[in-house]
């Protein structure tokens, strides 16, 4: 089996770009939006549509923050539960691991 890293590395797995356009969810709101921002467009002025712009694109920008932190904090969450469950039946493996990790701080 090809390693994981290795399809990361190569870009062959994408991590962000393209997996929420194949939700349906995701599709449909991506349209209201969309079709909203059209609207606004149309009665706005140039320079409050500007504005509207601006808050659309910052909000967009904390989400995306979040969502980045979110899944680092996930995938921590999901090593650390792969090591505890890696080490279960090896106590004193884990006891030597836990100890390098801690002269490495």
């Amino acid at each position: 089996m090809k390693s994981i890293i290795e399809s990361i590395n190569k870009g062959e797995i994408c991590l962000r770009e393209d997996w929420c356009y194949h939700n349906p969810e995701y599709k449909n709101n991506f349209h209201k939006v969309v079709k909203l921002k059209d609207k606004f467009r149309k009665r706005l002025d140039d320079k409050d549509f500007e504005r509207l712009d601006h808050l659309i694109l910052a909000y967009a920008t904390c989400e995306d923050i979040a969502a980045r932190e979110k899944f680092t904090e996930g995938f921590k969450l999901g090593m650390r539960i792969a090591i505890e469950i890696y080490f279960e039946d090896k106590p004193k493996l884990l006891e030597k691991y836990l100890s390098a990790k801690k002269d490495q701080n």
